[in-house]
């Protein structure tokens, strides 16, 4: 049976109302992209840290450690899933999987291997995705594709870096009025 997707929440109030379950997907709106972790029970997630390296250390810590500020809601993909022909593992499976994969080094990339392929994989065994297809899609009326790795990876970095850009910027002052 296909479940709605659930309303953004702070985390601690997502948690509050004990509606995770071990191997559900949470997706945690950082504005301008979402970050996705693997709820494992007792508040815990595991993920893979956003960063600008190639590689990265899989973690597991609390939700609220992860989402920070940021709004979390439930979102196991299931229909891009049906639309794949993909079904769910076992939530145990799921929580195995994630529990197995933490303090190993992962390979890390915005636009091929970012937190949404991690935990789709974990999930259903195949990972995909969504926001990075979009990207890709929207970009490639911008610019050539890259047809080299090391052009996938020079994107990477650029889009990372206009993304930091962006989140540590200060917001404009506004003009002060004159009397």
């Amino acid at each position: 049976m296909l479940m709605p997707l659930g309303v953004f929440l702070p985390a601690e109030l997502l948690l509050s109302r004990e509606c995770c379950q071990a191997g559900d997907l949470l997706e945690i709106d950082r504005k301008l992209y979402a970050h996705w972790v693997v709820y494992i029970g007792n508040n815990e997630v595991v993920h893979v840290p956003e960063t600008r390296k190639n590689k990265v250390v899989v973690e597991k810590c609390s939700l609220e450690s992860v989402a920070q500020d940021c709004l979390v809601r439930i979102n196991n993909k299931q229909v891009p899933a049906k639309d794949r022909g993909v079904s769910e593992l076992a939530r145990e499976v799921v929580v195995a999987n994630a529990l197995s994969c933490v303090g190993s080094t992962v390979r890390y990339n915005f636009v091929v291997s970012n937190s949404e392929h991690f935990v789709t994989r974990l999930k259903y065994g195949i990972g995909w995705s969504d926001q990075a297809k979009a990207m890709r899609h929207s970009m490639s009326s911008l610019s050539p594709t890259p047809s080299s790795p090391r052009q996938v990876e020079k994107a990477h970095l650029d889009i990372w870096s206009e993304i930091h850009n962006i989140l540590t910027s200060s917001p404009p002052v506004s003009p002060s009025s004159s009397p």
